[in-house]
C-alpha cells in the first residue's frame, strides 16, 4: 500500500470515527419525574452517587420508603470477586456514597440519621436513612463533590508543606502517617505497589475483570454511565482516540496493555510527594 493510499484510508476512518473523549458532563441525568421524590431528593441522591467506587462499579442501590426515607442496598450484580472476594472493597464504595449523601443534604440544610442494617459485607440492606430538615446542619459546598476527580498524572515531586499536612492530618495523628519521598518507607511502599499491580495485572480472573468494567468506546460509556472511560483514566490524544475506536475487551488481556498498566503505576508512585498512610485501631 502506498502512502498516499493509506492516507486515504486512514481520513476516511477518522471520519467515522469516536473522536471525542466521553465526560461527565456529558451524561444526562435520569428522568426522575414519575419517581416519588422532590426536587431535594432527587439533587442529594444524584451528588452521593458521583463518590468514587472499585472500577466505578457503582455498587449501591435505594429503595424508596417514603419522604426522604431511604434504604440503601448492596448490589450483587455490580461486585468484583476477582479483586474484592470478601466484598471489604464494595462497603467502603458504599460508604463513599453514604459520606457524600450526608455533605450533599448538609449543602441543603438537612441532617441524616444512618442505622446500620448489614451484619455482614454481603447482606443486600445495608443501611437506613432519614432525612430531617434543621437550622444545625454544618454548611458544605456542593460544588466540592461535583468537581471531585481522581487525579493520576503530573505529581508534584515537591514535599508537601507542613501548613498542607497539619490541614490534611488535622486531629488524626493516630491513624495518618505522612511519609514524605525521602524516606526509607516511601521507596518500599513504591516498590511493593508497584509489585502489587504487576500481579494483580497478571492474574488473569482479575485482568479479565478489569476488562469486563472498562468502557473504551463513547457509545459504552454512555449507555452504561459507569465503569473505567478512557477520559476517567486519562488517556486522552491520539492513544485515546486508538484505544476508544481499536480496543475491545480482549485487547486488556495482552501483555501490551498489562504492561501499559503497570508503567503507568509505576510513574505515579514515583512522581509524587510522598505517602498518607491511614491506618484503623
Amino acid at each position: 500500500m502506498n502512502r498516499q493510499k493509506f492516507l486515504g484510508i486512514a481520513g476516511g476512518t477518522y471520519l467515522f470515527s469516536d473522536k471525542s473523549n466521553y465526560v461527565r458532563s456529558d451524561s444526562k441525568q435520569a428522568d426522575l419525574s414519575t419517581a416519588k421524590l422532590t426536587a431535594d431528593e432527587r439533587l442529594i441522591l444524584f451528588l452521593a452517587s458521583l463518590a468514587p467506587s472499585g472500577h466505578n462499579t457503582q455498587p449501591c442501590f435505594i429503595k424508596h420508603r417514603g419522604p426522604f426515607r431511604w434504604l440503601v442496598g448492596n448490589d450483587k450484580k455490580r461486585w468484583l470477586p476477582g479483586v474484592d472476594p470478601t466484598q471489604r472493597e464494595t462497603i467502603l464504595s458504599i460508604g463513599a456514597f453514604l459520606q457524600n449523601m450526608e455533605y450533599a443534604a448538609s449543602s441543603l440544610g438537612y441532617v441524616c440519621q444512618f442505622d446500620t442494617l448489614a451484619k455482614s459485607n454481603q447482606d443486600e440492606n445495608v443501611v437506613s436513612v432519614k432525612l430531617t430538615k434543621s437550622g444545625q446542619a454544618p454548611a458544605y459546598d456542593m460544588q466540592c463533590i461535583i468537581n471531585r476527580r481522581t487525579v493520576r498524572s503530573n505529581y508534584l515531586s515537591t514535599p508537601l508543606k507542613t501548613a498542607d499536612l497539619r490541614y490534611l492530618v488535622n486531629s488524626e495523628t493516630d491513624f495518618i502517617h505522612a511519609l514524605p519521598n525521602y524516606v526509607k518507607e516511601h521507596r518500599w511502599l513504591n516498590e511493593q505497589t508497584i509489585e502489587a499491580n504487576r500481579i494483580q495485572s497478571y492474574r488473569d480472573v482479575a485482568q479479565r475483570e478489569l476488562a469486563d468494567w472498562i468502557r473504551f468506546s463513547s457509545d459504552d460509556a454512555a449507555t452504561h454511565r459507569d465503569g473505567l472511560t478512557t477520559a476517567g483514566m486519562e488517556i486522552d490524544g491520539v492513544p485515546g482516540w486508538v484505544l476508544r475506536n481499536f480496543y475491545r475487551k480482549s485487547s486488556a488481556m495482552k501483555p501490551a496493555f498489562r504492561d501499559q498498566s503497570i508503567d503507568a503505576v509505576r510513574k505515579e508512585v514515583v512522581n509524587s510527594a510522598g505517602w498518607l498512610l491511614i491506618t484503623s485501631k
